[in-house]
């Protein structure tokens, strides 16, 4: 059944990932762009009923490949929490995995880089402003520093424009979550770029949306990990530059919500280097596989 589900996956995505990274890099050579990062990559969730927010269930043994979901269907990103800590236990002590089907696989083969990484995110549209955190006594985080209004050190603040060219849904019947594949095109932006201001001034103004995120990058030789604990400082709302910045600059609020307990637990999986697709699927099975099957 593994290898079933392995080679079903496969033969549809490999097309989807090898016409999408051609089609790019042909845009980058006739437009002498490089300075474009495609962004190839995985999560892990579930495919459920926006209303009701419970996994599909359908009538099926073998796994569903959506182009685009249907009419009030939504992707939740996220695993549980005891769920997301077995997995990043797994990988950090550099432990193995087998399945049902007596295939044991190394998940931390060829390790060469882990790196924890606080930040606040704020996005709008396309654009994203990321503030790096380089503290880990939440409380001070701000260190008499207008987080909105920093835009002069380069060393926390970067500016990021991420465009979604493809996604992909897939409903796998046989375990507890699902996948999501998407390339996107990510570009960042620094000062002496003709757009910086331009990208600056997005976040002087409304529709703003923030969150808080704790990250552990787990990198690879082709491929890297990013385990993400997160919590949206503004919940679902979008809200105004000035508000934003009222809940930013005071300590006691700011030290509530990065405290709040409701916190979304997420996995996904890049690939960081040109690889065979399978490989990066099995990868991606592997993680899944360490979670008990339904």
């Amino acid at each position: 059944m593994y290898n079933d589900y392995i080679n079903f996956i496969h033969t549809y995505v490999n097309d989807i990932i090898n016409k999408y990274i051609n089609d790019i890099n042909n845009t980058n050579t006739n437009t002498n762009t490089n300075s474009n990062i495609v962004e190839i990559e995985m999560r892990i969730g579930h495919i459920v009923l926006s209303l009701t927010n419970e996994r599909i269930s359908l009538n099926t043994k073998h796994p569903i490949i959506f182009n685009k979901l249907p009419k009030f269907i939504k992707f939740n990103s996220g695993v549980v929490e005891q769920d997301y800590k077995k997995i990043k236990e797994n990988i950090l002590n550099n432990t193995t995995n087998t399945d049902n089907t007596d295939n044991t696989t190394d998940i931390l083969n060829n390790t060469t880089n882990i790196l924890n990484n606080k930040s606040i995110v704020l996005i709008s549209q396309q654009y994203r402003k990321i503030i790096t955190i380089n503290n880990d006594n939440n409380t001070n985080i701000l260190n008499n520093t207008n987080i909105l209004n920093n835009t002069n050190n380069t060393d926390n603040v970067c500016y990021q424009m991420k465009n979604r060219i493809v996604t992909i849904d897939i409903y796998l019947p046989d375990y507890q979550y699902d996948i999501r594949l998407q390339i996107n095109i990510e570009k960042d932006y620094d000062v002496n770029d003709k757009l910086y201001n331009t990208i600056v001034n997005r976040f002087n103004g409304d529709k703003i949306f923030c969150r808080y995120r704790d990250r552990y990058s787990i990198k690879y030789d082709k491929y890297r990990y990013d385990m993400t604990v997160s919590n949206n400082i503004n919940n679902t709302d979008i809200l105004s530059n000035d508000i934003l910045n009222n809940i930013l600059n005071n300590t006691d609020i700011l030290n509530n919500i990065l405290n709040n307990t409701n916190n979304t637990y997420e996995i996904e999986i890049e690939m960081t280097n040109k690889m065979d697709s399978k490989e990066y699927i099995c990868k991606v099975m592997d993680i899944i596989s360490m979670i008990k099957k339904k």
